[in-house]
């Protein structure tokens, strides 16, 4: 019997030590995420070239992309709930609880979800707020819902694929009707089920085919950019007119208009916008309007004897579609450290061609459309070479490295919190959850709170 009671002591124990410790991981998550919200806050992942405070979570801690836009969403979330705050702070309200509440919480039904939140299991709030979603109290909230809960899940059950597609309603008609584009349906024996997957497949074919022609509503070749020889001088034209550009932005002028450039009047761009625009672009040349000669029919290089316009021809300044390929292989999406998109890349110069800049795959490197801005209008810059390791320079000049330091935890900032047993247990008593008056007392209560702030 003493053997007996002993093991039961030491079992209590244990079921004590697992849930104080379930608490103290709650409370020291909270205090995380706090920090989380204020280095967003104060955007400090812009200082890395990262585009978003979850993409640096995704970089530097090693979460999965849809876990750190998750404990972004949550930590803004907490800014506004100092009530889930604090009850996660005691390791009342845990982590999961907190992130399906935060979905759908705000001012007028914040204290209904914290109650059963505290009440029940992370089950039972995950129902609440399904059912919440679908009962939305107006249509502008259940597009806005709908919107946040777009994505795609992708799952590998043996030899199948399993996708999961959710988007808005307009974009699944949009889906359908190009699954509709693609299928087949000769064969009427095969089932409706299949001639879709089918279509799916075709659609995926099709966009591999085409992936070296970007999106036409997105191409950003279907431009006319004019520029006069001397835009990327780096000196003024006259240090003594006090209207002269300053030293580095070049004298000359560059303007961009769509098509042809015939329909619309042409807006200035900026000098680094240009270059960016020409990175990957035909470059042809142009004449002044006093000037009658067709610069495009002369030899790359030249200068008109009439008006000094430099000739420029058709020229290997565009990346080849096999280049193309080539470089999607070699580096596997965007080289820019911290970033995981895959597809939709631009070819970048490491050294421009401006600059006489080789346009070969040791010189050419694939960024995503948002870190190759960076790099001109953000004046990053890149050394190295592309086919081996490159480094990456903010504009002070302080290299990023590829990967970030190691960092070692330790257990001790949780044990801290010094939280109890009875802090991490779930307050659930077993009652039989009524999912209909639930949401109709948060409905309820959430209509009056919005009547009594109106008024």
């Amino acid at each position: 019997m003493a053997e007996v009671e002993q093991d039961r002591q030491s079992l209590e124990r244990l079921e004590a030590d697992i849930c104080q410790g379930a608490a103290n991981l709650t409370a020291a998550d909270t205090a995380w995420l706090r920090l989380v919200a204020e280095f967003d806050r104060r955007r400090g992942w812009e200082l890395w070239g990262c585009l978003s405070c979850a993409a640096w979570l995704s970089w530097q801690v090693g979460l999965d992309a849809r876990t750190a836009r998750e404990k972004v969403r949550v930590a803004r979330a907490l800014e506004n709930l100092p009530a889930f705050e604090a009850a996660m702070a005691t390791g009342a309200l845990s982590y999961s609880k907190a992130r399906a509440l935060t979905r759908i919480a705000n001012a007028e039904n914040a204290q209904d979800l914290l109650d059963i939140g505290l009440a029940g299991t992370s089950n039972h709030v995950e129902r609440v707020v399904s059912a919440y979603r679908r009962c939305a109290p107006s249509e502008e909230a259940a597009e806005a819902i709908a919107h946040a809960a777009r994505g795609v899940s992708i799952r590998q059950e043996g030899a199948t694929t399993m996708f999961t597609i959710r988007v808005p309603t307009e974009s699944g008609a949009a889906v359908a009707a190009a699954m509709d584009r693609f299928r087949d349906d000769s064969d009427t024996n095969v089932s409706l089920s299949i001639r879709r997957a089918d279509a799916v497949v075709a659609m995926a074919e099709h966009a591999c085919a085409t992936q070296d022609q970007p999106p036409v509503p997105d191409d950003r070749y279907l431009v006319t950019l004019h520029l006069t020889p001397d835009v990327f001088d780096d000196e003024p034209a006259d240090t003594h007119d006090p209207d002269a550009p300053s030293e580095g932005q070049g004298r000359g002028l560059c303007c961009v208009a769509p098509g042809d450039g015939l329909s619309e009047d042409p807006v200035g761009v900026p000098r680094v916008s240009a270059r960016r625009i020409l990175c990957d672009a035909v470059m042809q040349g142009f004449h002044s309007s006093s000037c009658s000669r067709d610069h495009s029919l002369h030899n790359d290089g030249d200068e008109c004897d009439d008006c000094g316009t430099l000739r420029l021809g058709y020229t290997q300044r565009v990346v080849s579609r096999r280049l193309k390929r080539a470089l999607r292989l070699r580096d596997g999406g965007c080289r820019f450290p911290g970033c995981d998109r895959p597809g939709w890349v631009d070819a970048h110069h490491i050294q421009h061609w401006l600059d006489l800049g080789p346009t070969n795959p040791e010189n050419l490197v694939c960024l995503c459309r948002a870190h190759h801005r960076l790099m001109h209008e953000g004046q990053w810059t890149i050394s190295g070479n592309a086919n081996g390791e490159l480094s990456f320079h903010r504009p002070d000049g302080e290299a990023v490295a590829a990967e970030p330091a190691r960092v070692l935890g330790t257990a001790t900032p949780v044990d801290a919190h010094d939280r109890t047993a009875a802090d991490g247990r779930c307050a659930w008593l077993d009652e039989r959850l009524d999912l209909g008056l639930t949401i109709s007392t948060i409905l309820h209560n959430q209509a009056n709170r919005a009547a009594r702030h109106t008024n």
